[in-house]
């Protein structure tokens, strides 16, 4: 049993001396080069200052700056700032630094107190409570070279001059207000119709020219009844677009308009492949 109580007490002297330990430690005040505030070598007994920080002006910048040593950088480092009690908070990471010469890794927190939330805001300048700033120094191993305390807390001796407000929790959301887009718009009925009618007028036209000149007659047409498929497909191919465009001045959807011509066209080129090249021949 002694053996066993001697045991531990060497366990413990050996695991304080290989904790994790903050050197060099300070809080700088960056806007209105107050004199910085020294603090204690952090270890996991460290004890909170006793006095707060004031902070008397909303664009002060606070910046808190220690040294690790090298062989015992943490993996993870976080600065939490916030009520206690409230159970609000905000992380803050550091800029790390590496010091060759000396071994040393410097870590620096950055602190602007113009970003705070507004729940912090509220709580600190409106309800005048204590902010208070908590270190985390982690690995993943755990044991003594973690490191969870309690450093200093701020006052927020300035005035605000919005109003500010706790974010809604566990409420329902405002409702999401949707706006269909208008029907697209066509041009007016009458300019189509006249539109229509002109390009009617003038496929007459071009038919009745092509019936005055004799394109249909027997002595024009191909002889060979398949080159006659082909010539009078490719026409009906033309007549087909004609009449695709007049529905789409009429009224119809451009979609639509894209299908019919679709359907329309790839024929009429296959078509009109066949018959140039049997005229060719």
């Amino acid at each position: 049993m002694l053996f066993k109580q001697f045991a531990l007490t060497a366990l413990l002297g050996v695991t304080s001396v290989l904790a994790l330990s903050v050197k060099q430690s300070h809080v700088a005040f960056i806007t209105s080069k107050q004199q910085p505030v020294a603090l204690r070598t952090i270890t996991n007994q460290f004890q909170k200052l006793d006095k707060p920080l004031v902070i008397e002006w909303q664009n002060e910048t606070i910046e808190l700056v220690f040294s690790v040593e090298r062989d015992q950088k943490p993996q993870y480092a976080s600065l939490a700032l916030g009520p206690v009690e409230r159970g609000v908070e905000a992380h803050y990471s550091p800029i790390v630094k590496d010091n060759e010469k000396e071994g040393m890794s410097v870590y620096k927190f950055r602190i602007p107190i113009q970003r705070l939330s507004d729940s912090l805001l509220h709580y600190g300048a409106e309800l005048h409570e204590l902010l208070t700033a908590s270190l985390i120094l982690a690995n993943k191993n755990g044991g003594p070279d973690n490191v969870f305390v309690e450093l200093f807390d701020l006052s927020l001796a300035f005035g605000i001059d919005k109003k500010l407000s706790l974010p809604a929790r566990f409420q329902s959301l405002p409702e999401i207000k949707h706006i269909f887009n208008a029907a697209p718009t066509t041009v007016s009925p009458w300019f189509a119709q006249m539109f229509s009618f002109i390009v009617l007028g003038c496929s007459l036209s071009l038919l009745l020219v092509w019936f005055r000149a004799g394109i249909f007659s027997s002595a024009r047409l191909p002889q060979n009844t398949v080159v006659a498929i082909y010539y009078l497909g490719f026409v009906g191919a033309i007549i087909g677009l004609e009449y695709v465009f007049t529905q789409y001045y009429l009224g119809a959807s451009i979609f639509k308009t894209l299908e019919n011509a679709f359907y329309v066209s790839a024929p009429g080129l296959i078509i009109g492949c066949k018959l140039l090249v049997s005229l060719t021949k």
